[in-house]
């Protein structure tokens, strides 16, 4: 969708501004999913870090991220259908589960500013849809529990899953070890991934 709309804008006589190529590619993607969203072609065709800050009227920002920001991103042998994800979600969020999603989210940007990873990685605990989720996704909380350990500064699940991204300080941290920690919780479980070492990119480009 990100790719489709990115490309169409390219044949325009005159091209929209991104961030309407951001809302034609989400309302692509409203049909394989059943919702409009723009969290996923939202940073695909802008690239380092976006921000819906809200959808009536849609509005994206985007800030760059820091140089030392790694990231780690396996994906299981596992299928998982996004609308039965969505499915999972609660109808309902406590007040008090709100206020520390709102809090991750604040200090998850600054953290960025900062180019804090420790406090990125801490920002980027969720209490509310990752457990609604985690059903689908065997072997999820084991898996971020190894990247963790090998020396992750957070981890979760990327989206409906199955992707399970790790985050580190590519200053300090080895992201070949988390990567390596993580497969072998799939692999000791019977399950085969593929991992990828990488860092944020910067969205859609004419090749």
């Amino acid at each position: 969708a990100a790719g489709g709309a990115y490309a169409a804008n390219l044949l325009l006589d005159e091209p929209l501004p991104l961030e309407q190529v951001v809302y034609c590619a989400a309302r692509a993607e409203q049909v394989t999913s059943g919702s409009f969203h723009a969290d996923n072609v939202g940073p695909a065709v802008m690239g380092g870090l976006t921000i819906v800050k809200s959808y009536e009227p849609f509005r994206i920002l985007r800030m760059d991220v820091p140089d030392n920001f790694g990231v780690v991103v396996t994906m299981p042998d596992i299928l998982v259908d996004t609308k039965e994800a969505r499915k999972a979600l609660p109808v309902n969020v406590p007040l008090k589960s709100m206020v520390f999603e709102v809090g991750n989210a604040a200090s998850l940007v600054l953290g960025m500013c900062r180019g804090d990873i420790a406090l990125v990685g801490d920002s980027m605990r969720d209490i509310v849809v990752e457990p609604a989720r985690a059903s689908l996704n065997p072997h999820l909380l084991e898996a971020e529990q190894a990247a963790l350990s090998a020396g992750a500064a957070g981890a979760f699940l990327g989206g409906s899953g199955p992707c399970m991204i790790a985050i580190y300080d590519r200053s300090a941290g080895d992201g070949q070890a988390i990567a390596s920690a993580v497969r072998e919780v799939y692999s000791s479980n019977g399950i085969s991934s593929d991992t990828w070492i990488t860092h944020a990119g910067q969205g859609c480009r004419r090749l």
